[in-house]
């Protein structure tokens, strides 16, 4: 017992060391987390529809009706966090944050904040001194730093403000900022002291503001925005810059040498000469299938203003540069064929918004499951409910087969699958969307839509991935399966919305198969195959499908991660439709504004010949399964086709219309505006596709008056006898129907006064005219 004093005093020492050691890793584990909520309000002010607020890069979570949200669990330190508005514009707003503390964040569709970050003349962050502050001076608004940190806001997005750095403990100089308020960006800026901005709009000789302009100074550069306005941050104070102004490779304002001092910085640029971009092109030809047998087809497009030539690419590879507005496109794959377009002058390049697409399908077998003008409609609800005239908000929608063709998947394999086309009830005319179904398992591997180009140019395209594996992890057929499944499912979607973030999924889940499941739609009561798709991370029901071997399709689904806004989206099959008679591809009453065009039909099985009737008449017979129509005339059409079989027995389709009420284009002057002497002659020529009567250039003077030099069949006109001044001219025609253009893009012709004196007579001509006239003279007298 005599050590028992030693062993307690060492049983004490190791409980205070493991104390203590517990206390620190209790303290580096025990990280404090913080809170942020708040609302969303519409710009004015009032509670905005579902929002998705997204801490980057956590998962964006929504308001939904409540117009608030809370964001838990959120580490001290800076953060960018996004505010989408779903219900309210599809606006977006992205702001930094600096989190120690629980923060209460509102949100204004439309505008924004804009944060700052101030150092002093070490790098080290001003802090709490009140002779250092920020001011907003649009606003008459000041703040001092807290952590070196401070914002302003919400702004409205888009306007101009001003930011004015005061350096009041060190040597009270300043810095600006000029600035636009962005959603799509964090406005964000570092004040360091000693340095200083340059920044103002770049206008043409003629006031314009031009976009597009890098502004450099050699170390860093800009590119002024669609207003002309440029900034470049953080030059050095007592510094000498010089600033180079170009688009592309040409210069368009002499360079500008600038000492930077404290204070303001604005340095505005007035180019000498206007740069005349060419303007963008448009495809006039529409997204579209077209069978490999059909090819080749006319790509065609529209030009603007300012245009020396076009450049058409496909799936990124130049197939066409040159002066026609048409490509003739053929090839001997099927594929998906994505072409732009762009218009070059000598200033640059300006590509289309609108891109073009182009499904190449090979002819089908008849082995497969689903055929060319099948077709199902379904019922659509979303939740949260969609926008609908429905009370309910249900979009009725069709899926129609086009063909067959190979695509890749999500995890970059290559697979078979069925075109299908979706018309919804809420579409509009020119609005179109696509889906590719994997030909094994009948789920979407690409999904493709785009705005009508009246509406916008926006698109969305998705990849997916269904990778199902047995315990072995072999792949397996899911419908042909009957053990336990697990499935890889990914998905990548592509928002071709300004602002609007793409979306990704990547899930694992288990796969349950059931037979003989029974199950009601609007089309009737089924036997079903169901399957239920279950994420194994969250346990979540995902996807829900019941197949029916009648149909040949899905008669109900279910999905719960729809890739879209909603947060479920159900189908439920109200009517099928599996071909017994020939079937139209060309869409029902369809408005078309150009003349010629194609009506297509899918193939019948047994049929040998197809007979096309127009109005009643007969405009077709053989065995082709489209027909071509040029130069029609203005009217509504009716189509019946009648597939004739080697019985010589016929069947006849469903009738469709077509309304055309052709808009002719304008004649395109290839002359270029010019100035010539007074008196000089000069040849306009233009170039036009259709079929004329006549052509009629109009020639307007400075006065404003406006006369017709010229009225024939010719594409072109001599001209000599143009006032002097600016001269105006522009072409229209009147087609063989009668139809007249609009007048074409003007050509400029400028006349000047021919200054060039009289050649005056030489001494040894004058001579030889007196010595003519004396002899003359002398003759007369001898008489």
């Amino acid at each position: 017992m005599k050590n028992s004093p030693f062993f307690s005093l060492l049983v004490v020492f190791f409980l205070i060391i493991s104390s203590f050691t517990s206390h620190v890793s209790s303290s580096e584990e025990e990280e404090q987390l913080y809170k942020i909520s708040g609302d969303v309000f519409t710009s004015e002010s009032n509670q905005a529809g579902n929002t998705f607020i997204k801490l980057i890069p956590r998962d964006s979570i929504q308001t939904g009706n409540e117009g608030s949200y809370e964001i838990t669990d959120v580490a001290p330190g800076e953060h960018t966090i996004r505010a989408y508005f779903l219900e309210n514009g599809h606006t977006t707003s992205y702001r930094k944050i600096f989190v120690e503390e629980d923060m209460i964040l509102d949100w204004y569709e439309g505008h924004n904040w804009v944060t700052i970050e101030m150092f002093d003349d070490v790098g080290e962050y001003v802090d709490n001194n009140s002779m250092s502050i920020i001011e907003l001076v649009e606003s008459d608004q000041t703040k001092t730093l807290v952590n070196g940190r401070t914002d302003f806001g919400p702004f409205e997005i888009g306007k101009y403000y001003t930011l004015r750095a005061y350096y009041g403990e060190i040597d009270h100089s300043t810095q600006y900022v000029h600035f636009r308020m962005e959603g799509s960006t964090p406005n964000d800026f570092d004040f360091k002291h000693g340095m200083n901005s340059r920044y103002g709009y770049i206008t043409s000789s003629d006031g314009e503001t031009m976009s597009g302009i890098t502004v450099s100074n050699g170390t860093f550069e800009t590119i002024t925005n669609e207003d002309g306005f440029f900034l470049l941050n953080n030059l050095e104070v007592g510094s000498t810059q010089s600033f180079t102004f170009k688009s592309g490779n040409i210069e368009v304002a002499p360079p500008q040498t600038v000492d930077i001092v404290s204070g303001t910085g604005w340095m505005n640029v007035s180019a000498p000469e206007k740069v005349r971009y060419p303007e963008a092109p448009k495809f006039s030809t529409e997204t579209q299938t077209v069978l490999l047998s059909m090819l080749p087809i006319d790509i065609a497009w529209k030009g603007g203003d300012n245009t020396l030539f076009y450049t058409l690419t496909s799936n990124g590879v130049e197939v066409y540069e040159g002066f026609s507005d048409s490509f003739t496109f053929n090839t001997d794959e099927a594929g998906i064929f994505e072409f732009q377009i762009g218009a070059t002058n000598t200033n640059g390049t300006t590509n289309s918004t609108q891109k073009l697409l182009l499904l190449v399908l090979p002819e089908q077998s008849s082995d497969d499951l689903w055929k060319s003008g099948m077709s199902w409609d379904y019922q659509i609800q979303y939740s949260p409910a969609s926008a609908s005239l429905d009370v309910d908000g249900i979009h009725n929608a069709k899926y129609t087969v086009l063909g067959k063709e190979k695509v890749i998947d999500a995890y970059g394999v290559e697979k078979d699958t069925f075109v299908l086309r979706k018309n919804d009830e809420y579409h509009l005319e020119r609005e179109k969307s696509y889906q590719w179904i994997d030909c094994g398992n009948l789920l979407p591997l690409k999904t493709y839509w785009e705005d009508d180009p009246s509406s916008s140019s926006y698109f969305q395209e998705g990849t997916l991935g269904w990778n199902f594996t047995d315990d072995q992890g072999k792949q397996v057929d899911m419908l042909g399966y009957e053990e336990n499944i697990s499935l890889h499912f990914n998905r990548t979607n592509i928002i071709g919305v300004p602002g609007h973030p793409d979306g990704y999924d990547d899930t694992m889940n288990v796969v349950n198969i059931q037979h003989d499941v029974q199950v009601i739609t609007p089309a009737g009561e089924f036997s079903t195959t169901y399957v239920s798709i279950i994420d194994t991370n969250d346990g979540i029901l995902s996807w829900e499908l019941w197949y029916n071997d009648t149909v040949k399709n899905w008669v109900k689904k279910i999905d719960r991660l729809p890739g879209s806004h909603a947060e479920k989206v159900e189908y439920n099959l109200t009517s099928f439709y599996i071909p017994l008679v020939p079937q139209f591809i060309t869409e029902d009453n369809g408005n078309y504004v150009v003349n010629d065009y194609k009506i297509e039909w899918s193939s019948f099985e047994e049929a040998e010949t197809y007979n096309l009737l127009q109005n009643g008449e007969l405009v077709y017979s053989g065995n082709s399964t489209f027909f071509n129509f040029v130069n029609q005339i203005d009217g509504n059409y009716k189509y019946e086709l009648y597939a004739i079989l080697s019985s010589e027995a016929s069947i006849k389709s469903d009738s469709i219309s077509i309304n055309v009420n052709f808009v002719p284009e304008t004649p395109i002057i290839i002359t270029e505006s010019q100035t010539i002497k007074e008196g000089e002659s000069i040849n306009i020529s233009w170039i036009y596709n259709e079929e004329v009567i006549w052509y009629s250039v109009i020639l307007e003077n400075e006065e404003g008056n406006k006369i017709e030099i010229y009225n024939g069949t010719n594409n072109f006109v001599l001209i000599d006898d143009l006032d002097l001044g600016q001269n105006r001219l522009r072409v229209k025609a009147q087609l063989s129907d009668g139809k007249i253009s609009d007048l074409s893009d003007s050509l400029f012709i400028s006349v000047d006064r021919n200054s060039q004196d009289s050649p005056m007579l030489s001494p040894i001509f004058l001579f030889a005219i007196l010595v003519v006239i004396s002899i003359f003279r002398n003759r007369k007298e001898v008489k």
